[in-house]
């Protein structure tokens, strides 16, 4: 038989997981208002040359070797800031990541900030919703990643896409963002579906540091494309990999689209058949 102090008992763990929540929740909003002020703050800063800040490479490798001990806190910094503000580039960071500091500790860096930024997006997005990823993609642009976000097989179209090398992270983490999966569980899958790109830029300009050669960056707009030259002036492998990428990434999205649609008829065609039966059971 229940005693009567049980009652006060549930009511006062119940508001104790009330007042858990509350702080969680405040966090929560504490951390996305204090995004949102540093993109106030370092859109004021460098107003329009914000974007041709980071697509500089060379321009870009100075500000962080002028930070002194604090360069890696630096690099770490405009990574993140890079992942949250989706629209800037990001493969000049990382290329910049492992001509400043080397293919292994670059590698890290890339990394470790990654993982940091994409809590920061799905914190940010879960917070303030839609309207978050509305501030940096247009409606049509959102609309075009609902074969993402509805999927079944979100988790492992999500790694499978950040695997590819060209694809739209940026977006996709947005997108995760609106979805009901654990932001743990996005971090992990996008932290270690980047390590292909990262160890790409990273390992070739460590080597371009370790012998001393010139690696200019140009970001491209839109695509985050880039492109590395050499002395002659020829593309290297990095494009084309970015060529092949992006029509695998076509290709992936064709087919899941196609599944979508087989799998709504197929619904539509179950619901008409049973509407049938039921007429028919009815009629007799």
């Amino acid at each position: 038989m229940p005693k009567p102090c049980e009652p006060a008992m549930l009511k006062g763990v119940s508001n104790m997981k009330t007042v858990e929540t509350s702080k969680r929740r405040i966090i929560v909003w504490c951390a996305a208002a204090a995004v949102l002020v540093a993109l106030v703050v370092a859109g004021a800063a460098y107003g329009p040359e914000l974007f041709a800040f980071f697509a500089d490479g060379p321009r870009m490798q100075a500000w962080v070797d002028g930070q002194g001990v604090f360069a890696p806190l630096a690099m770490g910094a405009l990574i993140v800031f890079q992942i949250v503000v989706a629209v800037l580039p990001g493969e000049p960071l990382e290329l910049g990541a492992g001509y400043a500091f080397g293919f292994w500790e670059g590698t890290a860096l890339c990394l470790m900030a990654g993982l940091v930024g994409t809590l920061i997006v799905v914190a940010v997005v879960r917070t303030l919703g839609m309207k978050a990823v509305e501030l940096f993609f247009s409606r049509e642009k959102i609309a075009s990643m609902k074969w993402l976000q509805d999927s079944a097989r979100f988790k492992l179209l999500m790694f499978v896409c950040f695997l590819i090398p060209g694809t739209p992270k940026d977006i996709m983490t947005y997108i995760a963002g609106l979805t009901n999966c654990p932001a743990w569980r996005i971090a992990l899958i996008t932290t270690v579906g980047r390590i292909p790109s990262i160890v790409s830029s990273t390992a070739m300009a460590g080597f371009a540091a370790a012998f001393g050669m010139i690696l200019p960056l140009s970001g491209l707009a839109g695509c985050g494309q880039i492109q590395v030259t050499t002395v002659s002036g020829a593309p290297e492998g990095p494009t084309i990999a970015i060529g092949v990428g992006l029509a695998v990434y076509a290709a992936v999205v064709r087919r899941e689209k196609k599944r979508e649609r087989a799998a709504a008829l197929s619904s539509a065609r179950l619901a008409l058949r049973e509407r049938c039966d039921d007429d028919a059971r009815l009629a007799a």
